[in-house]
């Protein structure tokens, strides 16, 4: 499969700015003179969607106007020539929050050009596609990291995955693609990515408030834990990405030199170091046990945390902290019935 990943502006629906949507950078190109032109990268037009990256400043090719940017096709499909066919074009955006770019949308069975396309003007593309062969996450659904550094994506606004020498490269493909394909079924099933309060129905109202201040609560301590665990794996030199847990049944991923650890993270709001596993991740953690952390954040809605970081130690058959704490596992039997 070919794939690209193009880095652009974040907006909440590219179909023209306005008002309540503008084009938003965290430094990348906001002096640029094409800034702005991904604006209408989801709108719908004649059937297709158009889509703008702007390439970068040292692409082959370069002209005098800034509209002679050329992408270099050789590194996606060493035959092209002026265009490319069937790629996915995975669209990414800088999301403070996050810390880093988040995949936004895609596009799928794509065609990119190596010159840029004049549409309306005074805006382009690169890239164009069938408008149902694109589809654009809901800004809260936005959560999927695009590694960078060494061998990931860098400062560009164009990453050509299958050109570096990166050993994790093929790992992360495949949760790229699972994770769309989980995206795409969870869509067709009306069931967003987004975390949302529990409804009921005609519930009483305290009952309500309730039930949001704890899922509230519960969604402070997941993020603060996955964000305080990033920046401890990342600051020992680790390239961290993010999984959706669902199809994998671990947080995050990291990778340094030929060491790869699946990581499950889980955040408690007070000091008691005492988390429940689901059968699948408690199924994945033996499973993986040589190359599976969990790590433990206690006390995440306080000014510090404490990351305990449990690790297997086959000679003895159990499972350590790097604090030496013992980490005792009671399990649990469950059931599943059904009658034909």
């Amino acid at each position: 499969m070919k794939i690209v990943v193009f880095n652009i502006g974040w907006m909440n629906e590219y179909l023209g700015q306005n008002s309540a949507d503008q084009v938003v950078y965290k430094g990348i190109q906001g002096q640029s003179k094409l800034a702005g032109y991904e604006q209408f990268n989801f709108l719908e037009s004649g059937g297709n969607v158009c889509g703008f990256v702007e390439p970068p400043s040292q692409a082959f090719g370069k002209g005098a106007a800034t509209t002679d940017k050329q992408i270099d096709l050789q590194k996606i499909d060493s035959a092209a020539v002026d265009s490319v066919d069937d790629v996915l074009v995975v669209w990414s955006a800088p999301n403070i929050a996050a810390k880093g770019r988040v995949v936004v949308g895609w596009y799928e069975h794509a065609t990119v050009y190596r010159s840029f396309q004049f549409g309306n003007e005074p805006y382009g593309y690169y890239v164009r596609a069938k408008a149902s062969d694109a589809f654009l996450l809901h800004a809260d659904e936005r959560f999927f990291l695009i590694p960078q550094g060494k061998g990931w994506a860098g400062q560009t606004n164009v990453w050509f995955m299958d050109n570096t020498d990166n050993p994790g490269l093929d790992t992360f493909k495949e949760q790229l693609t699972a994770y769309i394909e989980t995206c795409k079924d969870k869509r067709a099933h009306g069931v967003s990515l987004s975390i949302t309060a529990p409804v009921e129905a005609k519930p009483a109202q305290a009952s309500v408030d309730r039930k949001r201040a704890a899922f509230h609560t519960n969604a402070a301590v997941a993020d603060k834990a996955l964000s305080v665990v990033m920046d401890k794996f990342r600051n020992q030199g680790y390239v961290v990405v993010q999984t959706e847990p669902d199809f994998l049944g671990w947080e995050l991923e990291a990778v340094k030199d030929q060491e790869k650890l699946c990581i499950g993270v889980k955040g408690v709001a007070g000091d008691d170091v005492m988390v429940e596993l689901s059968p699948y991740e408690y199924k994945n953690l033996l499973d993986k046990r040589r190359d599976y952390r969990l790590v433990i954040v206690s006390g995440c809605l306080s000014e510090e945390q404490r990351v305990q970081i449990f690790s297997y130690h086959p000679a003895i058959y159990r499972w350590d902290s790097d604090e030496g704490k013992i980490l005792r596992i009671e399990e649990k039997k469950a059931a599943r019935c059904f009658a034909r």
